[in-house]
């Protein structure tokens, strides 16, 4: 979308500038993809801007969250399409923030949560129904381990692409048991690695 520099100014009773800040807004199409992103790192997010989507005109936003940024009210966080939780301090988000959180998702948010090495700072603070398993420590995948389903795009499927579906090196992947209400969609042997549950609307 296009930008547009704008600066806020912040006034006392006597309509005196106490303070004044310039920053660039990005207008958002009607069939972008808002994504908002809690985690500590900065980098490794790029690819999700190159998803391909059915609308070929529409991009996909990325905006960075963290405790000082995170909203406490729902009605603000509903401007977010998707939200990503990964190698996050969430201890850091107080109550009110994460209980919008919960909230947005029980109206039709989609969160995507990410386990691995760092599973217990990223997910041990979170309600436990935002949660698709009940997580129990961690497991080393050897290199090679496959991970796409028989059928899968390169297992035969109508379109073959070049992409490998064996990791490279060994990964350290967060061990689980999924909960009843959840769907495992992806599994390297008996350990989930893709599970997907319902939580009100979202």
């Amino acid at each position: 979308g296009s930008t547009q520099t704008i600066t806020v100014n912040l006034l006392d009773a006597n309509n005196q500038k106490i303070s004044s800040e310039t920053t660039t807004l990005r207008s958002i199409g009607p069939s972008d993809i808002f994504v908002g992103v809690l985690s500590d790192q900065t980098t490794g997010f790029g690819p999700v801007s190159t998803i391909p989507l059915a609308d070929p005109t529409a991009s996909i936003l990325t905006e960075t969250l963290d405790a000082t940024t995170m909203p406490t009210m729902t009605e603000v966080l509903k401007n977010f399409d998707l939200i990503i939780l990964d190698n996050f301090t969430t201890s850091n988000l107080s109550k009110g923030q994460l209980t919008t959180l919960q909230n947005w998702v029980n109206w039709g948010g989609s969160l995507i949560v990410v386990g691995g090495p760092t599973w217990r700072r990223s997910l041990s603070p979170l309600p436990a129904d935002l949660l698709p398993v009940s997580l129990t420590g961690t497991k080393t995948l050897p290199a090679r381990t496959s991970l796409l389903p028989v059928g899968g795009p390169t297992k035969g499927g109508p379109v073959q692409h070049l992409t490998t579906d064996t990791v490279k090196g060994a990964v350290i992947a967060s061990t689980a048991l999924p909960s009843s209400q959840s769907t495992v969609a992806l599994a390297s042997d008996t350990t989930p690695l893709l599970v997907q549950k319902k939580l009100g609307r979202g």
